[in-house]
């Protein structure tokens, strides 16, 4: 790969660059642009006229761009939201704006963006400019202040793009860019650094210019600016440090971003992209959602509480407004951060998903509580109610013993789901590993929900083709969609007891956690052997409560457990199905049958989350059987009370039934 940096001079290539914003804003992130020209395919904006377009280009091929505008020559797109003559005297003929900067997905990862940015800071130094201003995204902070922009007024409400963040460049305080370890550091050596830059800034500017970015503080000075602001220890007020020794919260603490709103700021809207994790330092925030056109407020955040977890694990669309009530600091786990993390320090990284799991399931937990007791009232109204012609009327049998959409809050249990695949890959990618996935199979993934887990598998694999198998429309809609810039991952609508495939259609199958829901499991397996190749397998991933144990029991232990395997049962599903899959296979005919376990125990996950995972949805099944607020409300303090004994201890095998065709 060969990455060069020019300076657009022809019609030709301008027009290539505003293609290439097109295809980038409006095809990829969807986003909203005033001047998109939808029927030629463009972003041509007035600031071009006086603008310097550089674009990057690989081969032949336009990969990135960049607009470099100064004020001398003409207007600054959207100015008057930058305060910018505050910084007279250098205002006008020293200052610039930076914008468009845009990078072909596939090219993120390469130096594109650096080079361009790497040429525009260049360029300004020749013209003798002191200060250049950005506006960004919260998650893009700590890009930019590695690059040595800096606060310096409050946010913006940016006509395409809702809350920015405005930030500035000294580009001749070339300390400053030593200290954040600027790349500029370097092509400003071979210029004058006279610092008037700085001094002005730091005149004008006092509030902001000791503002220091998180990354370039020593660990002590981090927590101990951390203690001041909480007015207390981190550990009591942030949830997620929960197990992480002193030393590791500080190395995760210097991983975030800090940053300061108004009340009234919007953090995100309703369906924006995902892009980061945010933990509420100081403050309150309202999460709000719209509903036939109204504004309701869902929940109040106050201190400590985190939102918007899934964002550094997927991109997925934010499910409501959050919106800023008082003066707030929050605090922001980007994708990228989240991802280094997870690759130098896996330990920590996962520790981090446990936490925030536990919390998850915790909320999960409580709304649905809620809705049992909602249902408890039914219930009672219904049995006083009569109801006539009641002698025509049955109740129509569950298709299956888990159905997505009939949960009380159905986006709470896919946030569940997300959680659980992310977490679940990390423990059963050695499995996987041994099993034969790889990048030469065409793979179906059967029962495959919102395929986030097939995202983890076709990331980690990178197999030729993934097919995703699905009952649920509604849960089709989202793998599709969600994985649309994929062309080798694709899902279809269709049960797995008559599969809506050929004979001989796939090397690999795998299905997790499906048969345990299923009344005729057997015909599944049958059906299974029938799209896998010869040679080919079939792995059936599923529970058996049999090799479940908590130990100390809890007193209700037996009555949780055989309360949920006869729900289940009723339901239509089997949750000793682990054991049995073994002569399902062997009824079937494949060639060639083994079983082998994979452990998960409280050891590994924390005994919280441990209980929230295994047993939650259990004490839900309680509650439906008849058990009283107060039976349900004992057997629950009776299991997590081993939550405080350490030498509590609980695990589960999960069963990897396969089968050779």
């Amino acid at each position: 790969m060969s990455i060069t940096v020019k300076l657009a001079e022809t019609e030709e290539e301008k027009m290539a660059i505003y293609l290439l914003r097109y295809d980038i804003y409006i095809n990829e992130l969807e986003r909203n642009q005033e001047h998109a020209d939808n029927k030629r395919k463009i972003i041509q904006e007035p600031w071009d006229k006086t603008a310097y377009l550089l674009y990057a280009v690989n081969a032949d091929e336009i990969i990135g761009t960049v607009r470099l505008n100064l004020k001398k020559d003409g207007p600054l797109e959207y100015e008057e939201l930058y305060d910018m003559d505050k910084f007279s005297p250098y205002f006008p003929d020293k200052i610039s704006m930076t914008t468009k900067l845009l990078v072909k997905e596939k090219y993120r990862n390469s130096i594109a963006a650096s080079s361009l940015v790497m040429t525009a800071y260049e360029m300004y130094r020749k013209w003798g400019l002191v200060f250049n201003f950005i506006d960004t995204r919260p998650h893009l902070v700590r890009l930019y202040q590695q690059l040595g922009f800096r606060f310096y007024k409050e946010n913006i409400n940016h006509p395409e793009f809702g809350n920015a963040i405005p930030m500035v460049l000294i580009l001749n305080d070339i300390e400053y860019l030593k200290q954040v370890r600027s790349p500029f550091q370097m092509i400003a050596k071979k210029y004058s650094n006279t610092g008037d830059g700085s001094l002005f800034f730091k005149n004008h500017f006092s509030d902001y210019y000791s503002v220091k970015p998180l990354f370039t503080m020593d660990q002590e000075t981090l927590w101990e600016n951390f203690r001041t602001d909480l007015h207390k220890d981190p550990f009591e007020v942030l949830s997620f440090l929960t197990g992480f020794k002193p030393d590791q919260a500080r190395k995760l603490l210097s991983q975030l971003d800090l940053l300061n709103y108004d009340p009234g700021d919007i953090v995100f809207c309703q369906n924006d992209e995902s892009e980061g994790m945010y933990c509420i330092l100081e403050g309150q925030v309202q999460v709000i959602t719209q509903q036939d056109g109204k504004e309701m407020t869902l929940a109040i955040l106050n201190q400590g509480e985190i939102f918007g977890e899934l964002g550094f694990i997927s991109k997925i669309k934010r499910t409501a407004t959050l919106k800023v009530r008082t003066k707030a600091k929050l605090l922001i786990l980007n994708q990228k951060e989240f991802f280094k993390l997870e690759s130098n320090s896996p330990d920590l990284a996962l520790r981090l998903l446990t936490n925030l799991f536990s919390i998850l399931v915790s909320r999960f937990n409580e709304k649905h509580q809620a809705l049992m007791e909602a249902r408890h009232l039914f219930d009672t109204i219904l049995s006083t109610t009569v109801v006539t012609e009641s002698e025509n009327m049955s109740e129509e049998k569950s298709k299956g013993s888990y159905v997505v959409d009939e949960f009380a809050d159905t986006q709470g249990e896919l946030d569940r789901l997300r959680f659980q695949a992310k977490t679940g890959f990390g423990l059963e990618k050695k499995m996987f590993d041994h099993l034969g996935i790889s990048s030469d199979k065409e793979i179906i993934d059967v029962g495959c929900g919102p395929a986030f887990f097939a995202n983890e598998v076709y990331n980690a694999y990178k197999p030729k083709k993934l097919h995703g198998l699905e009952i649920a429309e509604n849960l089709i809609e989202i793998a599709n969609r969600e994985n649309s810039h994929v062309s080798a991952m694709s899902f279809t609508q269709g049960s797995v007891y008559q599969c809506p495939f050929e004979d001989n259609s796939f090397d690999l199958a795998y299905s997790r956690f499906v048969f345990q829901h299923l009344d005729q499991p057997q015909k599944g397996v049958n059906e299974l052997k029938r799209i896998i190749r010869p040679g080919g397998k079939v792995i059936i991933e599923d529970i058996d409560d049999g090799l479940l144990f908590l130990e100390p029991t809890p007193p209700s232990f037996e009555k949780v457990q055989s309360t949920s395997e006869k729900i289940q049962k009723d339901l239509g599903g089997d949750r000793l199905v682990g054991r049995k899959l073994f002569s399902m296979m062997q009824n079937a005919g494949f060639s060639k049958v083994s079983i082998q376990y994979l452990p998960v125990n409280s050891s590994k996950i924390g005994m919280e989350s441990f209980i929230f995972a295994a047993f939650g949805f259990k004490f839900d099944h309680l509650k439906r059987s008849g058990a009283g607020d107060e039976e349900v409300a004992k057997a629950k303090e009776e299991f997590f009370a081993l939550a405080k004994d350490p030498n509590a201890f609980g695990s589960l095998m999960l069963v990897f039934t396969v089968g050779t065709v």
